[in-house]
This record gives structure tokens, sequence and C-alpha cells, in this order.
């Protein structure tokens, strides 16, 4: 026979774990509202370890989304990107604006998650 309170401890660590994965889930599609396109496409969360998880994009640009960037001018090359479906050469490019997904989606995990796991918690201790 199993010890209950073993059993209580198993039931308890599953409830977090949902718990985190409810909440990283939220976050990912809080952060997703926060921005459009394949950047929001792109926005996920995975678990990273026990009680650890992680909202990502692969998104090589989502840091200068994020944070802004400056402008700059390239002095023997062109610039070649394409804006809306159109082919664009440039010898510079002005800043870019910052604009925030990640930060908003933690504030939104700040204020929202210990909610979510004491949700799945009090499931648990019923």
């Amino acid at each position: 026979m199993s010890d209950p309170f073993e059993a209580l401890i198993g039931e308890l660590d599953r409830a977090v774990e949902a718990g985190l994965d409810k909440a990283a889930e939220r976050g990912a599609g809080f952060a997703g509202l926060a921005t459009k396109g394949e950047l929001a496409k792109s926005i996920q969360a995975k678990r990273t370890g026990q009680f650890e998880r992680e909202i990502s994009t692969d998104k090589h640009y989502a840091g200068f989304v994020e944070n802004g960037r400056p402008g700059f001018k390239m002095r023997n090359k062109v610039l070649h990107f394409f804006v809306n479906g159109e082919e664009v050469f440039a010898k510079s490019v002005g800043p870019a604006k910052a604009r925030p997904f990640m930060a908003p989606a933690a504030k939104f995990l700040e204020a929202e998650g210990p909610a979510i796991l004491e949700q799945e918690l009090r499931q648990v201790l019923r």
C-alpha cells in the first residue's frame, strides 16, 4: 500500500505541471495577440524541464520587433528585403520603433499566473 502523503505530493506535482502548462500557453497566446504575421504564429510555449516553461519564437528578427533598432547605412553594399510582398533594394533604412510583445506577456503572467496555478491546486485539495 502506498503512502497517502506521497500520493498527495504526486497529485500536487501534477497539478503544478498542469498549471504551468496552462499559464505558459496563455502567455504565448497573449504574446501572439500583441504582434502579427509570421512572428505571431511562431510564438510557442514549451516545457523545458520539471516545473520549467519557456515562451519563445524562432524568428531571428523578434528582438528587433520587441526592442526596436537603430537606422543604418550600407557603405559598399545594398540591403535587399521584402515589404508586403514587394522586393526592396536600399542603401539605408531608418530606425524602427519597439513593438513589445513578450514584455506584455510577462506582465500578464505576473498578474494572472498565480491564479492559474491556484485553480489547478484547488482541484487537488478539495
